[in-house]
């Protein structure tokens, strides 16, 4: 459950970030949600749980704890999820902040680029 909820944030999150071009800061928020939800999807299947098994072993955790703290790790993805998308207006601020200095600069097609992604 928390999973599914997860991945559906990460889709909204996604869409928000593929605004106007590619810089550091979305390229890495993208790359970052690619992988969480191919780690989603493949946990979701047979194979991706032997593989969540695995590496549970590796980390030494007792196989009674395993649904827990498989669960507590979806919880903790969950919530930075959703602390991600109620900080959104700070990653726009940042890019107004960008924009504004740009078109002040008189680099209006920058400034534009950022003024739109703040948005």
């Amino acid at each position: 459950m928390c999973l599914a909820a997860f991945a559906s944030y990460l889709t909204a999150l996604t869409a928000k970030f593929a605004v106007g071009g590619f810089d550091l800061l979305k390229s890495f928020g993208l790359i970052g949600n690619g992988t969480v939800a191919v780690l989603i999807l493949t946990s979701l299947t047979q194979s991706g749980r032997k593989v969540l098994i695995k590496l549970l072993e590796r980390l030494k955790v007792p196989a009674k704890y395993h649904s827990e703290v498989s669960f507590a790790a979806s919880a903790v993805l969950l919530v930075s999820a959703i602390t991600l998308q109620s900080n959104l207006h700070h990653i726009g601020q940042y890019y107004y902040t960008q924009g504004s200095q740009n078109f002040a600069d008189r680099r209006f097609i920058t400034a534009e680029k950022q003024l739109r992604q703040a948005l």
